[in-house]
């Protein structure tokens, strides 16, 4: 820790990082620190409604572990602690208790962030304050550790891993059957209704009382109104904490095989990270490729052959568990928009998608990262390529602006189906058709234009892109992010004006004109002055790229 922080404040000594550090440390002191900080929880602290809404969140995201997995990675250890410690004189039972012990200084910090941003919403004294969050946090944690510990008995030794670990599978099962039975006594009888009134009356289903008793003895500390109901929620949530940490100790019967395997696929994903960043670690976790999507034809352009391999990039790191979560968020934003009495339901989805669509405009070359800032640590490689600097990056800006394309034409596609029979929209049913059609013109080269951005900070600051794809933490890191997202913002408007004038000219400012013919000619002279952009900020960034060093942009 001590050499970590002497190293943060030498890089202070360079412009760029003490500026971030600024940045960084402003944006924490106005959210957290400055006397009138906003207030995230209600004033007097929480009244008995939302201990039952928090305590159905947690149960749900324990459910999650329970049903998906995925929580292995609370066994793992680093490479050195399986080198040293699991070839020591350690029982397993140590080596579950200096894991507890090293997780410690995580879960403290985070309870007093937590405790930081949630300052004006309770009338207790800090040390409290940060008490509860620190009992909720450690036993979420145990909870982890305990379920990823039942989940490998179950699949390494069987039957008899399923009978040594029955008592904790039955009281999940039984809990999530008494939610399931809350639900259908309530929901089937309300025809319409506000959300949160029938979530109300769900919550108070005995059956859900019952199953949400746990989660809402463990949370009662954090939601005390003042010191004496913190007194008196302090000891039972302590003895849910003792019941999860016995429980993780009579569960050690798998834990070192477990925690070998945990560990060993989190250095492979370090180590996937460092080399070829996030998308690499994706891959690196999958025991076999999926087989590609697109064809690659034997002869052709070389510079579609970059855009061919960062596509199955993409395309290879589709999982079911995504398209599961995926499908589960649609269910949701389903059944509460089943309960907006005061529109359709497709009108609500369709409303959403448009949202989410525009949103990526300028959020979305950020998020979509298949071209050189994923592979500027390969420079020399891309350099030895019989392609000049302009195709390469052309080609690099093209995948992700293609792949991003495509994503927000999904979502317009999707709300003109929802909003096809709608009577009550102003806009014609022609008008929406050509504003389609001149989106799917006019997007890719607004997303190439958001793209050349993303891809000139990764060539001008290649140090900055490389520690945001090891997920470099820090103050600085912050104010990093602050600048990148605040000058990619200006950037884009800037050049975005010029053709949005053009086209708001020709929309507007022909007299007579038909609507869709309007729509079409303005997409079309902002799709001449958008292409014009995008072809001279490649051929800049082609010199840009002729002129980098290999050992600048993999140091």
């Amino acid at each position: 820790m001590r050499n970590r922080v002497r190293r943060q404040f030498r890089r202070m000594r360079r412009p760029r990082y003490a500026i971030a550090f600024l940045l960084g440390g402003s944006y924490l002191w106005f959210i957290f620190l400055r006397p009138e900080g906003a207030q995230v929880l209600p004033s007097g602290g929480f009244g008995g409604a939302g201990l039952e809404v928090a305590a159905l969140v947690v149960a749900l995201f324990s459910a999650r572990w329970w049903v998906f997995g995925g929580e292995r990675s609370a066994l793992a250890f680093t490479q050195a602690e399986v080198q040293f410690l699991f070839q020591g004189p350690l029982s397993r039972r140590s080596l579950i208790s200096y894991k507890l012990f090293r997780a410690q200084f995580a879960i403290l910090m985070s309870s007093l962030l937590w405790t930081l941003f949630a300052r004006g919403g309770s009338p207790l004294p800090f040390g409290l304050r940060v008490a509860g969050f620190w009992i909720l946090f450690s036993t979420f944690y145990l909870h982890q550790l305990g379920v990823s510990l039942v989940r490998t008995s179950a699949m390494t030794q069987g039957r008899a891993g399923l009978k040594r670990n029955a008592v904790a599978i039955t009281l999940f099962a039984a809990g999530g059957l008494a939610l399931a039975w809350s639900v259908y006594a309530v929901v089937p009888g309300r025809q319409g209704g506000d959300f949160l009134v029938t979530l109300g009356l769900v919550l108070r289903e005995p059956a859900a009382q019952v199953a949400l008793f746990p989660f809402r003895l463990a949370m009662a500390p954090g939601f005390a109104k003042d010191a004496a109901a913190w007194l008196a929620a302090f000891a039972p949530a302590i003895a849910i904490l003792a019941v999860h940490y016995l429980w993780v100790l009579r569960s050690d019967s798998a834990f070192e095989e477990a925690a070998v395997e945990a560990s060993a696929k989190r250095a492979k994903r370090v180590a996937a990270v460092r080399e070829r960043g996030a998308l690499g670690a994706s891959l690196s976790g999958r025991k076999q490729l999926a087989r590609a999507w697109l064809p690659l034809a034997p002869t052709g352009a070389p510079a579609v052959a970059i855009i061919w391999k960062n596509s199955i990039a993409i395309t290879r790191t589709f999982r079911l568990a995504m398209v599961a979560r995926l499908l589960a968020g649609l269910a949701i934003g389903f059944a509460i928009a089943s309960f907006n009495i005061e529109g359709s339901i497709s009108e609500f989805l369709g409303t959403f998608l448009i949202a989410w669509g525009a949103l990526l405009i300028v959020a979305g070359p950020i998020w979509v990262r298949n071209d050189l800032r994923n592979d500027l640590p390969k420079l020399d490689l891309l350099r030895s390529y019989p392609l000049s600097g302009a195709a390469i990056v052309g080609a690099e800006v093209a995948s992700s602006a293609l792949a991003l394309s495509a994503l927000q034409l999904s979502f317009f596609a999707l709300a003109y189906l929802l909003l096809l029979g709608n009577d009550t929209i102003q806009t014609a049913l022609a008008e929406r058709t050509m504003l389609v059609v001149a989106a799917a013109a006019v997007l890719p080269a607004v997303n190439a234009i958001g793209m050349c951005i993303q891809n000139a900070l990764a060539l001008l600051f290649p140090e900055w892109g490389k520690r945001t794809l090891q997920g470099a933490g820090g103050i600085e890191t912050i104010g990093q992010q602050m600048v990148i997202m605040l000058g990619s913002f200006v950037l884009l408007i800037i050049a975005l004006l010029i053709p949005a004038m053009m086209a708001a000219t020709v929309r507007w400012g022909i007299p007579g004109a038909i609507e869709p013919w309007r729509i079409a000619t303005g997409a079309s002279l902002a799709l001449l002055a958008l292409s014009g952009e995008v072809l001279l900020c490649i051929w800049w960034l082609g010199k840009v790229f002729d002129k980098t060093e290999p050992s600048v942009a993999t140091s």
